[in-house]
């Protein structure tokens, strides 16, 4: 009977002999894409740090809306009731009722901080009560929110008048309300509003902490500063209506026809000094016309800072673009490794 003997697989000595770290050779040819992977990790870590945090979200920019909020109504009609037999005064641009206009601050989503034109002034029992609030501020922080204004009023023991800027006079509850638009208009209805205890002696101990409030309304416009087109540039030689370079003036004098003039003009450095004579007993003028300013130039260090380069307008830096291009080398690397290990087997 014959037999056949199957040849020993020859195995390359590289696979059998132990490095120093008590492995086989094959080991380091895995230790090398690894290694390569761990530094494209951590390149990609640093380009990540790198981002700045306001390169995702831009916050949002409120340009106009109002806040609508009576105060009191029955501190109202107390004041101008038959017993204070008192006056209530808008005052900045506020209205009856009252409506505080032009909002302005920014936000995001359900955050944002405004603030509002316009106080309102109380006065009552023939000037023994007196009080005024302005500078109103609005905030919002998720489901609560703050109202904070300058209120002033008059102590009715003392008579004097104190003052309390920055006062946060009423909490608010925003539960339910809507986030704030990114663009267009968010209306807030009826957030309820509560008196805190800061605010007490600023209201001369009228109301307790905790003392509902009118409700506030808000109506916020958003919209985003750098969608402001600038003006455009004049076209060159374009001349102004309003503004012809001949004017005709019906109700100008004319010059007597004796009177001949001759004007000479000498420049001198940068000053120009037109001389004027007349004859026939006429007098003489001497004015000095500073010559007329140098257009900006166009290029130059001026016309850099006016017009940013792409880079600036994208936002990427050098810094950017270096990691961006370790990464690219890695990543060769990390291939480039992978094939050698194959072609081994």
């Amino acid at each position: 009977m014959l037999h056949f003997s199957t040849p020993a697989r020859v195995v390359p000595s590289k696979f059998l002999h132990p490095d120093p770290g008590g492995g086989h050779a094959m080991s380091g040819a895995v230790t090398r894409p690894r290694g390569a992977m761990a530094l494209l990790a951590t390149l990609v870590a640093a380009l990540v740090a790198l981002v700045p945090a306001g390169a995702a979200s831009a916050a949002t920019t409120v340009v106009d809306g109002q806040l609508d909020w009576g105060i009191k109504s029955s501190f109202v009609s107390y004041i101008t009731g038959p017993i204070a037999h008192g006056t209530v005064t808008p005052t900045g641009g506020a209205t009856a009722g009252f409506t505080f206009p032009s909002a302005a601050g920014t936000g995001d989503g359900e955050s944002f901080s405004v603030g509002v034109t316009g106080g309102v002034q109380f006065s009552g029992h023939e000037g023994v009560l007196e009080m005024s609030i302005s500078g109103i501020q609005v905030t919002r922080s998720g489901s609560t929110g703050t109202l904070v204004a300058t209120v002033s009023s008059k102590d009715r023991d003392s008579g004097v008048t104190n003052s309390y800027p920055n006062v946060t006079v009423a909490t608010l509850d925003f539960t339910g309300q809507p986030a704030l638009a990114p663009t267009g208009t968010t209306t807030y209805s009826n957030v309820a509003a509560s008196l805190t205890a800061e605010a007490v002696p600023a209201f001369n101990d009228f109301y307790t902490a905790g003392t509902a409030m009118d409700p506030v309304s808000l109506t916020l416009v958003t919209g985003s500063d750098d969608a402001q087109t600038p003006d455009p540039l004049p076209t060159p030689g374009e001349e102004d209506p309003d503004d012809p370079a001949t004017p005709e003036d019906p109700d100008a004098e004319t010059p007597d026809s004796t009177t001949t003039t001759e004007i000479t003009t000498t420049t001198v450095g940068s000053d120009t000094t037109p001389t004027t004579s007349e004859a026939g007993g006429g007098t003489t003028t001497v004015a000095t016309t500073p010559p007329p300013a140098a257009p900006p130039a166009v290029g130059g260090a001026g016309g850099a800072a006016a017009r940013p380069t792409a880079l600036a307008r994208t936002g990427s830096s050098p810094t950017l673009i270096a990691v961006g291009t370790m990464l690219l080398v890695a990543g060769v690397a990390v291939v480039a490794t992978g094939r050698r290990v194959r072609s081994t087997h």
